[in-house]
């Protein structure tokens, strides 16, 4: 899908009579000034809002039923099923680095681990609707945004008509359908800025009606690194327009700011509390960064075994790698935290340990197609800062149904911007090639 439009090679006329073939009908409304749209849904764009629901409405159903959770991965395994048969899934692998990362997979799965079937299946499922064709994800853009727009607006019903129970402290039980507070105040804030950000074509008073729920539910969830993402993301997005410079800056911004943690956390609370969960060699995530690096020097770099570290299938396998991973302190001054993927950890780093110099080529892969589908304007790129900072905080991004939500909403967003509304609905080419990441 992230190929140039294919709308080649098809006549002047192949959008008469208000279809192709059989999936799209004209709007009479923008038919008068010489476009076509699709009022009528094709079965494609249909998998995509059950994708959506699911990924909106997964969390919130688990805690009632937690055997759903496990569910909906093959609920999702489904759909995606569903849209490689639509989309002629084969077609999109031909090319070299397609085939490259095809044999990085294949390695571990000739290796027989089971848990990299599960680890598969679980990638495979939130993420089998990126072979869409960029066709459908732009003819449908507007809605497909628009439900999400809608569902986000919800979250602040369902923070207090659903609170999570036993939370740790107040606002974590106002976490809406999302797993955590944090979680779904991240999510918002994404949303928020797209509001803010992008002319898009809603009045005024629904925008309002959607910014108001939406702004009051991300503040009940209360992310502090939230926060700071969309700040940092915001001034890239203004001042930073290299993947090489943001990746500099970034670097050079954590060294000195872990430096300073490290040498002034004694001063101060608040750095007191953030050194012991996340840099403390002993119980902080730094910690199962060192942990990773040991277990990934061990196999010479070819890595522990897809599937056999900080990734959802870790948590479901117990094995020597995954049981050996240190306990990390979420909470200050409590009870070390027993968890396989505590937050701070980089979902890139745990695939790395987990499939060693073979994941190069699968992360070059995830970064180069992200960051190629932005668009070129202030909220193509706060985009992809914001979801990359995002990325390298949750090991399990790419794992579970929010992460899904996140890259759908990248792809769509950014789709609809690469499209106005007058070229969006026409038949004309895109005659530029997207470009890859630029140095």
């Amino acid at each position: 899908m992230f190929n140039k439009l294919n709308f080649y090679n098809k006549p002047d006329n192949w959008f008469v009579n208000g279809s192709h073939s059989g999936e799209f009908a004209i709007d009479r409304q923008l038919a008068s000034f010489g476009y076509e749209s699709s009022l009528l849904l094709n079965n494609k764009a249909v998998v995509i809002i059950l994708f959506i629901l699911l990924a909106f409405f997964n969390p919130l159903i688990s805690r009632f039923w937690p055997a759903f959770d496990k569910i909906t991965i093959g609920l999702c395994l489904c759909l995606s099923l569903l849209l490689m048969l639509f989309c002629n899934f084969l077609k999109y692998l031909n090319s070299f680095l397609g085939y490259v990362i095809l044999f990085c997979f294949a390695l571990y799965f000739i290796d027989g681990q089971y848990s990299f079937l599960i680890e598969f299946m679980v990638w495979l499922s939130f993420f089998g609707f990126l072979f869409v064709e960029e066709e459908i994800l732009v003819r449908n853009a507007k809605l497909l945004i628009g439900i999400i727009l809608i569902l986000s607006s919800l979250q602040i019903l369902f923070d207090f008509s659903f609170p999570v129970a036993n939370a740790d402290n107040v606002l974590d039980k106002y976490a809406g359908t999302f797993v955590m507070a944090n979680n779904k105040s991240r999510f918002l804030i994404y949303i928020l800025l797209f509001l803010f950000s992008v002319k898009y074509p809603i009045k005024k008073w629904i925008k309002i009606l959607l910014i108001i729920p939406i702004t009051a539910s991300m503040i009940l969830g209360n992310s502090v690194f939230g926060m700071l993402f969309m700040i940092v993301s915001i001034f890239m997005a203004i001042f930073v327009r290299r993947f090489f410079i943001f990746l500099l800056i970034v670097f050079v911004s954590g060294v000195l700011s872990f430096n300073y943690i490290i040498k002034h956390y004694q001063d101060n609370d608040v750095l007191l509390v953030n050194y012991n969960r996340y840099l403390d060699p002993e119980h902080g995530v730094y910690g199962v960064y060192e942990y990773g690096l040991e277990q990934l020097k061990e196999t010479d770099y070819l890595g522990v075994g897809f599937g056999n570290f900080s990734s959802r299938a870790g948590q479901f396998v117990n094995n020597k790698v995954t049981l050996g991973i240190p306990n990390t302190m979420i909470l200050f001054n409590q009870d070390l935290f027993t968890t396989k993927s505590p937050y701070g950890l980089s979902a890139l780093f745990a695939l790395f340990v987990e499939m060693g110099i073979f994941s190069l080529p699968v992360i070059y892969f995830l970064i180069r197609t992200l960051w190629t589908f932005k668009h070129e304007s202030f909220w193509g790129y706060f985009s992809f800062y914001y979801l990359f900072f995002v990325i390298n905080y949750n090991p399990s991004f790419f794992e579970f149904s929010e992460g899904g939500l996140y890259v759908l909403t990248y792809i769509l967003t950014n789709a609809y911007l690469k499209n106005d509304i007058l070229w969006m609905f026409s038949c004309q080419p895109l005659r530029t090639k997207p470009s890859g990441i630029q140095l």
